[in-house]
């Protein structure tokens, strides 16, 4: 067998070390495993000196199940509070979601194909409240709607990761519409840095951050931060914050253009059942 000189056996070990770790991203969960999710989300919005403060908490419970080869995620609220000012908003629809077991369906690649069980929300609201207020509200109750809405909340949390293979180290910049108070939406830029790898319990987890800018032409000053920490064998999101502040002037109905603050916090945290 011809010996290799070397110095170029030391170049090519060089080069395996310093080659970044290649990351890939797959919906993997244990069969039979569970854990909760606890969701805090906070906005204080200053207009022209008068603050509003919202905060909503979740928590959801999720078990994972499986159907021949394609899996399934069925998660059950527990909880849901939303307080304006520090005082709680009463209403039959945040109350009406606890306990309804929602099934989410997955295809082989592990995208979000179906949200079932949003029926029985309807059902639930039949028990408490008059048939006459039902009648009123069941045109409003909308499982499309609802549909979308979590299977968008999925995927910007675990779902878009499906099927990437990144290396540690590597930056990507995403456009990102970012919702104001009273002018609908302003444009906002993402960068998102696939930051090394951490320890989470029994598995080697990924840490995911991310810079929040507002881009070229739009009005104001948009900063913000956030970290994920996310099994890339599994999809489970450990750990996620996210903190952005914009501060800007907006046009107010009769008042013109009013000073503007905007500060959004979001946490997001696991634990296994």
């Amino acid at each position: 067998m011809k010996k290799l000189p070397l110095f170029c056996l030391l170049f090519s070990i060089s080069l395996v070390a310093e080659d970044p770790e290649t990351v890939k991203f797959r919906f993997g969960p244990e069969v039979g495993s569970a854990f909760e999710a606890a969701t805090t989300v906070t906005r204080d919005v200053t207009i022209a000196g008068d603050k509003k403060s919202d905060t909503s908490v979740g928590r959801i419970k999720f078990f994972v199940d499986k159907l021949e080869d394609e899996y399934r995620l069925k998660a059950t609220t527990t909880e849901t509070r939303i307080e304006r000012n520090g005082q709680p908003i009463l209403s039959p629809m945040l109350t009406a979601n606890i306990g309804v077991e929602l099934i989410y369906e997955f295809d082989k690649g592990g995208k979000v194909t179906n949200i079932r069980g949003y029926e029985g929300i309807l059902e639930k609201l039949k028990k408490m409240l008059p048939a006459p207020f039902v009648a009123q509200m069941t045109p409003l109750f909308n499982s499309d709607g609802l549909r979308k809405r979590d299977t968008a909340a999925w995927n910007g949390r675990a779902g878009d990761l499906v099927g990437k293979e990144v290396k540690i180290g590597a930056v990507e910049t995403n456009a990102e519409p970012y919702h104001l108070p009273t002018r609908g939406q302003a444009q906002s830029k993402r960068e998102t840095t696939y930051a090394g790898w951490v320890d989470c319990g029994d598995s080697r987890c990924v840490r995911i951050e991310y810079t929040y800018t507002l881009d070229e032409g739009e009005e104001g000053e948009l900063t913000g931060s956030g970290e994920k920490i996310v099994d890339p064998a599994t999809l489970r999101v450990y750990s996620e914050t996210l903190e952005k502040r914009f501060s800007g002037e907006l046009e107010v109905p009769e008042k013109g253009k009013q000073p503007v603050t905007i500060v959004e916090k979001h946490e997001y945290v696991t634990k296994a059942l």
